[in-house]
């Protein structure tokens, strides 16, 4: 079977590179204990995720544009509970809130990646792959130590739009010079990533590591994996790579 030549990966993050549940429960936990030591009257063991839930849930119904914004929602979220709860004033509100933040974010950026991921990445760009990465969230691929893997990485809090519409994958194209019909997407997202990719005329890899079901109304993606050790072989057998610049092909598994 003749390989479709690829001049570029991208990768979707959160649920793809590592599950994303425990590091949400240990970053929300963080930030509940950062109340809790500060205002211990307001937030006895009442106050939980739910309510931290629903604060999110008021604050996105009166700006709903920090939806694509994590890092501004999340802030907006501690800000939100301050003066609610706390009755904390407007001028002590900004250093609190980005003390929250901080805590937040320390837990959310401590990761543990899938069985085999960072393996995979790491040989991938050492045999000379371009890798791109691409985010609906707010993880700092430099507080993770992974940035230098990626030749590029774009997120809807930049952009200002999130996934499924294209923009964080139009940034990708235009910061690589690499076209749709050259770059494989690896997602763990239906709609967003391989739907999405997929009408931009990507080729597309479903990262199915949760174990999910295909939904029936969409067009099932091109490949898939279940493991990271299956997506070598995978990408050995169905793309050859070649070169940002013309030159030779970058045979994968090749010694």
């Amino acid at each position: 079977m003749r390989r479709a030549p690829v001049r570029l990966l991208t990768f979707d993050l959160d649920d793809t590179l590592w599950p994303m549940m425990p590091v949400l429960v240990k970053a929300e936990a963080a930030l509940l204990s950062w109340f809790r030591q500060l205002f211990p009257l307001q937030f006895e063991s009442t106050f939980g995720v739910k309510e931290l839930r629903e604060a999110r849930i008021a604050v996105l119904k009166e700006k709903p544009s920090l939806a694509s914004d994590f890092t501004s929602m999340r802030k907006e979220v501690i800000r939100y509970i301050l003066c609610t709860r706390c009755e904390v004033s407007e001028e002590a509100c900004g250093g609190l809130t980005e003390q929250g933040f901080q805590r937040f974010i320390h837990e959310r950026n401590n990761v543990e990646f899938f069985p085999g991921a960072l393996e995979a990445l790491r040989e991938l760009h050492a045999r000379g792959v371009r890798l791109a990465s691409v985010t609906n969230g707010n993880a700092d691929l430099h507080a993770i130590g992974v940035a230098g893997l990626f030749c590029a990485h774009v997120s809807a809090m930049e952009v200002g739009r999130a996934r499924p519409d294209p923009a964080v994958f139009l940034e990708v194209f235009r910061r690589t010079g690499v076209s749709a019909a050259d770059v494989v997407h690896i997602g763990d997202d239906p709609v967003t990533d391989v739907e999405t990719a997929r009408q931009l005329g990507m080729h597309t890899v479903w990262a199915n590591l949760l174990q999910q079901r295909w939904p029936d109304k969409l067009l099932p993606a091109q490949h898939s994996f279940t493991t990271w050790d299956q997506l070598q072989a995978l990408l050995h057998t169905n793309y050859e790579f070649g070169n940002p610049d013309p030159g030779p092909s970058v045979a994968l598994g090749a010694s």
